[in-house]
């Protein structure tokens, strides 16, 4: 063993001001620095052996945090540094956490140094300390032996386009000459004979012409030949140049319904010009998928995962729910049906608004939608209604939205040009007690080759087998030791609609047969699966993805005392089954808020106007103003009463209620697009001229066309009052404003990226309960800062997911998806580096972003410092 260099160090208790121990590490030495420690309560040395364990934590100077147990003897703690401990250059920061059997007690903290190692080039690429840095000097020295061959080329480059073009020309001929050859060969031989015969009776100099004349290759003169070729071959030479000094990027691609495959012909770089549009929608059902307890005379009927099922129902059953549609009015209707084995016509309705009902076919599932306009007159148009017909058969549907159709609107076009499974994507399921929009609160993802975490598995069963991951081996044990029920793991995962996804591994043991599924995680239901096999070796599955959310799921055929062993599971897009790649992400949260706090919501408009965040610039550019509450109480004023509506007017400046409106044109195309909603009605200034619920901006008056048939002023302020409208305007200036970023994404080949509404938020409660500012489907983690450092907890998220109960007060930090039904999922549109130098360009970015991070990082904690000494 080579030399241990060993430090004793004192501390005391209770704890006091930092001690600056003076000792100072190399970065990247490994296993030669040990710590004794002794411990003192006040003058007298602490008792050891009422020490039940200790543990030392050690703060880095890139803010990561490092944990160790301590050696305990008799009469001190000792504790021997690996390279973890000291990968970060500057200053580290340790304290030591005694344990008993129910109490803990930190030491007071003591000041280390870490010099930085010169010998770079040995520096470890597996650790997290810059792995980004290290990737791009990899590349560059990959690069840098390249240099001559490419210079080499570029000189060659005459020589290299003479040797192609002669031989695509040989090639050219060959084919030609081969198709002909039997019918041209005595033609052929004739006029080989005539040219050896005139090449005979010609002078030298004649000879000399036919050569300049050949050498020419059809241009005036030899000068105007090698001008030619060499205007060729500065044009290649300039593209190749062009190509070395220029970063080059993917087209824009563009991600819907959050999630998709990363170009082919990317390289891993980093991704740093994503482009997140803003989206507003009203669904005009609204109710509880979970219970459809706003629903009446469901019958027979019963709620399973959000669906409304039916089964082998003896009567015909009608489930309704109230709605308020509009008269006249185009809307586009949306519903999935998981499971249908009736032999009868199922029809869907407004009851007596639409000409006919929008049937579904015998034992057809999937997405459907119907386009439908409504009549004129809808006195009886009260209810949303289903008709199931009695009989044989189970009938399972939900995901029921209903959305208007403006003319002219991005809605409009996509409901009449794309399909339902495609519509389904692009508008899923949203709440309709209000409208949505997409947070200004998100999670961007990207993901290598391989989606299979084997770090997330879950067990299921009744605990008495198990499942384990070997990261180090990426093997699954999965033990079986119930006879009645089975017990495996499940792994949830997001896919795209329609994309082929195949499922590689290779099985080590199998005492009990084995099968793994694909299953529906709302049904449980397997959609895909490899049987129960008995043997070992390679196995795979291939499988189209008809969900979004879809379930891994092992079964032992029978209990066994030994495990079914399971190695290199893959999980990637595509038919074929390429190398093993082990999981790898990278992770970037986004946040907004405005003045007040609270978050953004980015919006968009019927004529396409959207708010937008561009991560490249670090800005939200908002487009669509806040919302505006219209009420009865308002300086309302009568402009007209006709036979459907009555339309009131209010003056933009003296109300103050419209900063930054486009009001001053009376070119209504100049003006702010207007949207506008209440619980009954939705308003509108794409709606036509003399139409209920139209609302505009002309000449800095606000008209609301209310429907009320010849209403009076009154009526007109009666009806705001009961039901206020709230609006929002396209604003004539865009705003920009600053957000949060954290994180940097790594462009992946064959990888795939994510986006999703998430809440990553810190929260400084006094009492035990944390009130979100958007409801969340899940707790993925929660953590609370102790002594400038975050701490995993423990919380409980409340069944509405609004508010989550802990045991203490004080700073936490909470992460979990928004619920789908209350957010919107935004359209992002991105670029990826293609070439080395837009693959340079794009790390330096991000390094230079981590930089600033890490000195932000290094400054609070100085201030720590300063404040505990």
């Amino acid at each position: 063993m080579m030399i241990l260099k060993e430090h004793n160090i004192s501390v005391r208790l209770p704890q006091e001001r930092a001690i600056d121990t003076g000792i100072t590490f190399v970065q990247n030495d490994k296993g030669v620095y040990k710590l004794n420690v002794r411990v003192f309560d006040g003058d007298t040395e602490i008792n050891y052996s009422q020490v039940s364990s200790a543990t030392i934590t050690f703060l880095k100077a890139d803010g990561t945090v490092v944990q160790g147990e301590m050696q305990k003897t008799s009469n001190m703690l000792a504790y021997v540094l690996g390279t973890n401990e000291i990968a970060a250059p500057g200053k580290l920061i340790a304290t030591i956490q005694l344990l008993g059997a129910n109490e803990r007690l930190t030491t007071a903290r003591f000041l280390f140094r870490v010099e930085k190692d010169l010998i770079t080039e040995d520096a470890v690429k597996s650790t997290s300390e810059f792995p980004i840095l290290q990737r791009l000097v990899k590349d560059v020295e990959d690069t840098l032996p390249l240099l001559p061959e490419i210079e080499e080329t570029i000189e060659k480059f005459p020589q290299i386009q003479e040797f192609f073009n002669t031989a695509q020309a040989a090639e050219n001929q060959r084919i030609s000459n081969e198709i002909t050859r039997q019918s041209q060969e005595s033609v052929r031989q004739a006029k080989i004979i005539e040219i050896e015969e005139r090449f005979q009776r010609l002078t030298s100099q004649q000879q000399h012409d036919a050569e300049v004349i050949d050498a020419r290759d059809g241009e005036i003169s030899l000068r105007a030949r090698l001008d030619r070729d060499r205007a060729e071959f500065e044009s290649h030479k300039a593209d190749i140049e062009n190509r070395i000094d220029n970063p080059e990027y993917s087209s824009e691609q563009v991600v819907t319904g959050g999630i998709g495959n990363l170009p082919e012909n990317l390289v891993e770089g980093q991704i740093n010009d994503i482009i997140i549009n803003g989206r507003t929608l009203k669904n005009e059902i609204n109710y509880t998928p979970d219970t459809w307890e706003e629903w009446t005379q469901l019958g027979t009927g019963v709620i399973q995962n959000g669906f409304l099922v039916y089964d082998n129902n003896s009567a015909s059953q009608y489930p309704r729910i109230q709605v308020n549609l509009r008269s006249n009015t185009k809307y586009g209707i949306l519903l999935n049906v998981r499971e249908n084995t009736k032999t009868a016509y199922i029809s869907v309705y407004a009851t007596g608004a639409f000409p006919s009902p929008m049937a579904i076919s015998p034992s057809t599932i999937g997405n459907f939608k119907f386009i439908a306009t409504t009549r004129e007159d809808l006195s009886s148009a009260n209810f949303w209604q289903a008709d199931i017909p009695s009989g044989s058969g189970k009938i399972a549907f939900g995901d029921i939205r209903v959305f208007e159709l403006p003319s002219g609107s991005e809605i409009e076009s996509d409901f009449t040009n794309l399909t339902a499974d495609q519509l389904a994507i692009k508008y899923p399921y949203i709440k309709g007690d209000s409208v949505k929009s997409v947070p200004a609160s998100l999670k961007v993802k990207t993901v290598a080759k391989n989606l299979f975490d084997g770090k997330k598995i879950k067990y299921y069963g009744n605990g008495l087998g198990y499942v384990k991951f070997n990261e180090d081996e990426q093997k699954i044990e999965i033990l079986r030791l119930d006879d009645g029920a089975h017990e495996g793991f499940t792994f949830d995962f997001e896919a795209q609609i329609g994309q082929i996804y195949t499922l590689s591994f290779n099985v080590i043991s199998n005492p009990t047969s084995l099968s793994i599924a694909v299953i529906d995680p709302d049904s449980n239901v397997n959609l895909y699966s490899t049987g129960y096999f008995s043997d070992i070796g390679s196995k795979t599955l291939t499988f189209v993805a008809t969900k979004r959310k879809l379930t891994i799921k092992s079964y032992n055929g029978t209990s066994n005392n030994s495990p079914a062993i399971i190695q290199y599971l893959q999980l990637q897009a595509g038919s074929v089954v390429t190398g093993y790649k082990e999981y790898k992400e990278t992770v970037q949260y986004i946040s907004a808020k405005d003045s007040q706090g609270n978050l953004i919501e980015l919006r968009s408009l019927p004529n396409g106007v959207k708010d937008a965040i561009n991560t490249q610039k670090n800005k939200l550019i908002k487009r669509v103003s806040n919302e505006v509450i219209l009420h009865g109480n308002l300086e309302w004023a009568l402009q007209s009463i006709e036979d459907k509506r009555v339309v009131v007017m209010l003056n933009v400046p003296s109300s103050g209620l419209f900063p930054n409106a486009i009001t001053w044109n009376s070119d209504v195309t100049k003006n702010s697009t207007i949207f506008g909603y209440n619980s009954q009605d939705v308003f509108s200034s794409l709606l036509p001229a003399g139409t209920p619920r139209r609302i505009t901006f002309r000449e800095q008056i606000l008209y609301i066309a209310i429907p009320i048939p010849f209403g009076t002023l009154q009526d007109a302020k009666n009806y705001l009052n009961n039901d206020p409208v709230t609006m929002y305007y396209q604003l004539e200036t865009p705003q920009e404003i600053n957000f949060n970023i954290e994180g940097v994404l790594q462009a992946f080949e064959n990888g795939t990226i994510e986006i999703t509404p998430y809440l990553k938020e810190e929260f400084s409660i006094t009492g035990t309960s944390i009130n979100l500012s958007k409801p969340i489907a899940n707790l993925d983690k929660i953590e609370i800062l102790q002594n400038g450092v975050w701490f995993e907890t423990t919380g409980t998220l409340s069944s509405d997911g609004k508010t989550i109960s802990v045991s203490n007060t004080g700073k936490y930090r909470v992460f979990g998806p928004i619920k789908s039904e209350e957010s919107l999922i935004p359209e992002v549109s991105y670029t990826v580096p293609v070439n080395l130098k837009a693959q340079v360009d794009s790390n330096t970015k991000a390094i230079t972003a981590i930089s600033k991070s890490i000195i932000d990082l290094n400054d609070k904690v100085d201030i720590l410092l300063i404040l505990n000494s």
